[in-house]
């Protein structure tokens, strides 16, 4: 039986949320402007946003640009979800 990892389960708890799947997706995709890349009429970004720090999954970096706290997190989502690396 195939056990899940650490960054498994975390996405798969992120994803059960159809908003922090979309928020969560931007950010590792180091989207640049959030509100210009969602829709944000389907989903309350600053709303989601402001949970997604109150757990510790995102921060804001030096350039006050949100990132993944976790930055294997970041890569993991890139390569295994985006399949961009």
């Amino acid at each position: 039986m195939h056990e899940r990892n650490y960054l498994e389960k975390l996405w798969e708890e992120t994803s059960k949320r159809r908003e922090h799947r979309l928020v969560v997706l931007k950010i590792a995709e180091d989207a640049s402007s959030l509100y210009s890349r969602i829709d944000y009429k389907s989903i309350n970004v600053s709303r989601t946003l402001k949970v997604l720090k109150g757990t510790g999954l995102i921060i804001k970096n030096s350039a006050e640009r949100y990132i993944l706290s976790d930055p294997l997190f970041a890569l993991w989502i890139r390569k295994r979800v985006l399949k961009t690396q």
